[in-house]
C-alpha cells in the first residue's frame, strides 16, 4: 500500500491495479471491465486528452506552461489546424510528446475563475496524488486531482454549467467520488469529504462546486461495495460473463402514440 507523490498521469494509467473509470463499467458491464484490463477497449478519447491538459494547467502549471506551443499541426492546404482526432494530429503528437496545445476555452475559463475556486484550489496540499491499496482479491487505485487531510478535489470541465446534475448522472462522478473515499479510507484510516469543481468551457465561462449530498454518497458507497465484490469474485473465478437476459421487449413509447394511428386490414394478419 502506498501513496506516490509525482508519478506522471501516463505511469499511474498504465499500473494494472483497478482504477474508478475501470470499475465504474462494470455498472455497465462486468464483462467490458475485463475488456479494458485486457486492453481491448478503446484508447484514452479526444475529450479525456483535453481534460488531462486542463488539469495539468491549473494543478500543475510549473510543467504544463513551459510546453505550451500557438498551435498543433498545419494543413497546408487550408493553412488551418488538422483536428485532434486527425491521424495527422496523432502523428505530429507522437513527433513532438512534449508538447501541449491549449483550447480556445482555456484561457478565458482561468481569466473568469472565481475567487472561491481560487481560494479552495490554492490551499497548500498535493495535486495528482496516486494512491495504492491491496483489496482482498485484486490492487486498487485511486489518483485524487488535490487532495488535502480530510478533502478530495476532483476537477471537471464541462460545455454547459446548467448539465451538472445530467454530467453527474451520465458520468457517474458520484461512483467516483465514492471510489478515491473508500481508497483513501484504506490506505490513511482518515474519512474524506469530496467536492467536484466544474469549469464551463465556453461562454460566460462559469465556474461550480459541487458538494454531493448524503443520498448520493450513500448510494455511491453501496455500489462500489457491491462492484468491488463483483470484480474480485471475477477475478477468483476466471467468470467475467454478464448476467443479462439475451432476449428483451422492445416497448412502443408512449411519447409516439398520439403521433401514429395503427390501422390494417384483418385479411393480411
Amino acid at each position: 500500500m502506498s501513496i506516490i507523490l509525482g508519478m506522471s498521469n501516463a505511469t499511474y494509467h498504465q499500473h494494472p491495479a483497478i482504477g474508478s473509470s475501470t470499475a465504474k463499467l462494470a455498472l455497465r458491464s462486468l464483462r467490458l471491465v475485463k475488456d479494458t484490463i485486457d486492453g481491448l477497449a478503446k484508447p484514452e478519447t479526444v475529450a479525456q486528452q483535453v481534460g488531462t491538459i486542463f488539469h495539468g494547467l491549473i494543478l500543475e502549471p510549473d510543467r504544463i506552461l513551459p510546453n505550451v506551443v500557438d498551435h498543433g499541426p498545419i494543413n497546408p492546404k487550408t493553412g488551418c489546424e488538422y483536428g485532434r482526432d486527425t491521424k495527422k494530429w496523432e502523428e505530429w503528437a507522437i513527433e513532438n510528446p512534449t508538447a501541449v496545445f491549449l483550447d480556445d476555452w482555456m484561457r478565458p475559463s482561468l481569466d473568469r475563475m472565481p475567487s472561491a475556486v481560487s481560494d479552495l484550489l490554492l490551499i497548500p496540499c498535493d495535486s495528482e496524488v496516486s494512491v495504492f491499496v491491496d483489496g482482498t482479491q485484486f490492487r486498487m487505485k485511486a489518483r485524487p486531482d488535490r487532495l488535502y487531510d480530510k478533502l478530495i478535489i476532483d476537477l471537471k470541465s464541462i460545455d454547459n454549467i446548467d448539465s451538472i446534475d445530467r454530467s453527474i448522472d451520465k458520468y457517474s462522478y458520484w461512483f467516483s467520488g465514492s471510489w478515491y473515499r473508500r481508497v483513501l479510507f484504506m490506505e490513511t484510516g482518515v474519512h474524506h469529504d469530496f467536492v467536484l469543481i466544474f469549469a464551463e468551457k465556453n461562454p460566460p465561462y462559469r465556474w461550480r462546486i459541487v458538494d454531493l449530498d448524503d443520498a448520493y454518497r450513500k448510494y455511491g458507497d453501496e455500489k462500489v461495495t457491491d462492484v468491488i465484490g463483483q470484480i474480485g469474485q471475477a477475478f477468483a473465478s476466471g467468470n467475467w460473463e454478464d448476467q443479462d437476459d439475451i432476449r428483451i421487449l422492445a416497448t412502443f413509447p408512449e411519447w409516439k402514440s398520439d403521433s401514429i394511428n395503427i390501422q390494417y386490414d384483418e385479411s393480411e394478419a
